[in-house]
């Protein structure tokens, strides 16, 4: 089957992580796959390539006002346009926002017509502003627009797929169906054996809890969430790490400093080996407030690590509360500083990892993501 994936880049993200896999899962079962991407970003562009997938590129990258950004819009949708044509793909796969307009348009054009199918990875796209706050009425009736172009629309959890049928919304339920993301193999967790951002941990020394934290750091992430917690946890043998970068840094270096708990966090703005990062933590702690599904939990519960997060949006298909982690309300540093309190117990952790670890096995598995994906693309 030849299967063309659209995505607005290849780089570090939930979305892009998850493509890397399917796209890799989808090639050894014998499929013909292409990447179609609109941004310069080659963090995985690389990898994908030595699989034998082929990733085309925009040549067109200004944005800098309305003007360019519709301008690009243009020409990526006349480039996929022509790309469909060429390479004739029996699948268009649209991943993001972005690449739902451009595919949604470029059909219009195309003389070749493949089956198109959407991936939905959060439950606040077009809707909300990054705060997850703001619902946008102009949004909803793009999203139903271009749902009614797609074959089939997919949810990547229960609260995904909720929030497209609401009547905010208003997708019909039977075009919906949903597939969770898969995660197998430890080595899908790095994209490099080393690291040399991570010798910091080495400093580290065994009588502290470790906290890990990897997120983008915007107002969703809150991040901030777990600065407060750790200033009203008496005990101050536990250091957090936080891999992340984006607009809120500055602030949230500030705001540790105004907190008093600058010395207990290492700030770390990427790392490849993911391996070494959950490694050497001892619990995954992520308060955000909504997540589509949230791959970085997934990766957390193969390394048999226990999670904190929040009781929101997609996160409780993942945690059970007291089974494989703890789930608390957003926003509530107060009840995620007592959580953090009660795994300082290294019997629970080990306890509450393990359960995490069967879980991911036995519901996330690679397999069972790839042949959902192929069922939906053979209906």
């Amino acid at each position: 089957m030849k299967i063309l994936h659209a995505i607005t880049s290849l780089d570090k993200g939930g979305a892009e992580n998850h493509l890397s896999i399917l796209t890799k899962e989808q090639i050894k079962n014998g499929n013909n796959i292409s990447i179609f991407i609109s941004k310069n970003s080659f963090y995985w562009v690389n990898i994908l390539k030595k699989y034998g997938i082929k990733v085309f590129k925009s040549n067109y990258f200004i944005e800098k006002n309305l003007f360019f950004k519709f301008f690009k819009l243009y020409k990526d949708i006349i480039y996929i346009t022509k790309l469909i044509d060429k390479i004739k793909p029996h699948i268009l796969h649209a991943h993001l926002p972005y690449m739902e307009i451009v595919c949604y348009f470029s059909l219009h054009l195309t003389k070749y017509k493949p089956k198109f199918i959407i991936s939905k990875h959060l439950d606040n796209v077009f809707f909300k502003n990054s705060d997850g706050q703001k619902k946008s009425v102009v949004g909803s009736f793009i999203a139903r627009k271009i749902s009614n172009k797609a074959c089939k629309i997919i949810a990547i959890s229960k609260a995904v797929k909720k929030f497209l049928i609401s009547d905010f919304v208003g997708i019909q339920k039977n075009r919906i169906r949903i597939v969770r993301y898969g995660i197998d193999d430890a080595k899908t967790l790095s994209r490099k054996e080393k690291n040399i951002k991570l010798k910091k941990i080495k400093f580290l020394n065994k009588q502290y809890l470790i906290l890990g934290s990897i997120a983008r750091l915007v107002p969703q992430k809150s991040i901030d969430n777990i600065l407060i917690s750790l200033s009203l946890n008496k005990d101050k043998n536990i250091k957090l790490i936080i891999v992340g970068d984006g607009p809120l840094k500055l602030n949230l270096k500030k705001l540790a400093i105004k907190l008093n708990v600058n010395k207990q966090i290492i700030w770390i703005d990427f790392v490849d080996d993911l391996i070494t990062f959950y490694k050497n933590i001892d619990v995954f702690v992520l308060t955000s407030q909504y997540e589509g599904l949230g791959l970085v939990f997934l990766e957390a519960m193969l390394s048999k690590k226990p999670i904190i997060c929040s009781n929101t949006s997609a996160m409780p298909e993942i945690v059970e509360n007291n089974f494989n982690g703890f789930l608390i309300k957003p926003d509530r540093p107060v009840e995620l500083s007592d959580a953090i309190s009660k795994l300082k117990n290294k019997r629970l952790r080990f306890k509450l990892g393990s359960n995490g670890y069967k879980k991911v096995k036995k519901e996330f598995s690679v397999k069972k993501m790839y042949l959902e994906t192929n069922r939906i693309y053979n209906l």
